[in-house]
């Protein structure tokens, strides 16, 4: 019985018949299709905070779906870092480098607003582009402050490699099209295919390694939940057909599962290996 089995026990008849309702309705958006399978197969989110997100979609079983969406989603972001913490115990050993994808976009958007500690003050455009400039150079940041900008505002998704050859997280992505290759193996959104990407690895130091869950993953739909003896978690590459009709041909060498996780958000600028690696789109 997995852990959604487990939290819809813990609700009336008539309660457990409302939130199969919302359910079933939901799951008849191809977009809510996806997110209500990863709700009945979740099992790696600590039972407490499941049962609130079944609250939650209880309490919105009058809403509309957009309504419903946006709800759910504000109660996700109160429960990400809850999924079972990962053990690198044997067989499993720990990962050297962690790394994280983001489109330059987002990156640039992130920093602009976690600049400052204070909100409501923004930096110059010409600031961001001088940090980022400098840390893709290999260069720390001119500016100390600059240091100490976190590069995650909740769970920080990552991967790792597991090639006993190679460290790097990345090293499946070869030229040509490596940004496709990093998208179509991470399971980022495949809009993002043709846009600039950031590729942050930093040291693993022990920090705290959690399968991502349901609440981590929020409203974003491709989210995969590994089978129960998984000792980690997996990523949901694109399907073989798709990336077959995108025109890469040799896909079997590279597109595969990769192992995910999440972390804290208590990673900063001053905890990347330099240089910063910008992929262009």
């Amino acid at each position: 019985m997995n852990k959604y089995e487990q939290a819809l026990l813990s609700f009336t008849p008539i309660e457990q018949s409302e939130i199969q309702t919302v359910l079933d309705k939901w799951e008849k958006d191809v977009f809510g299709s996806y997110l209500v399978t990863n709700i009945k197969n979740e099992n790696n989110l600590e039972l407490s905070s499941m049962k609130k997100l079944l609250w939650k979609l209880y309490r919105c079983k009058d809403k509309k779906t957009p309504e419903l969406e946006k709800e759910y989603k504000l109660e996700c972001y109160r429960h990400t870092l809850k999924g079972r913490e990962i053990s690198f115990t044997a067989p499993l050993k720990k990962p050297k480098i962690l790394g994280r994808a983001i489109s330059k976009s987002n990156f640039v958007t992130f920093l602009k607003n976690n600049y400052y500690t204070d909100p409501l003050k923004k930096p110059k455009k010409s600031q961001i582009d001088k940090l980022l400039n400098s840390l893709v150079l290999g260069n720390p940041p001119s500016i100390r402050s600059e240091n100490s900008i976190k590069i995650a505002s909740h769970g920080a998704w990552v991967t790792w490699s597991k090639n006993k050859n190679n460290n790097d997280p990345f090293f499946f992505a070869k030229s040509p099209k490596r940004v496709y290759k990093v998208c179509a193996s991470l399971g980022l959104d495949d809009r993002q295919t043709r846009q600039a990407h950031f590729l942050l690895r930093y040291n693993y130091d022990n920090i705290k390694l959690h399968f991502p869950t349901i609440a981590d993953a929020g409203l974003f739909p491709y989210f995969y939940h590994p089978p129960e003896d998984e000792l980690h978690g997996l990523t949901r590459p694109y399907q073989p057909q798709r990336v077959l009709s995108d025109g890469l041909k040799t896909f079997k060498r590279w597109l595969k599962r990769r192992p995910e996780a999440v972390h804290s958000p208590t990673k900063t600028i001053s905890d990347l290996n330099l240089p910063l690696e910008l992929l262009a789109g």
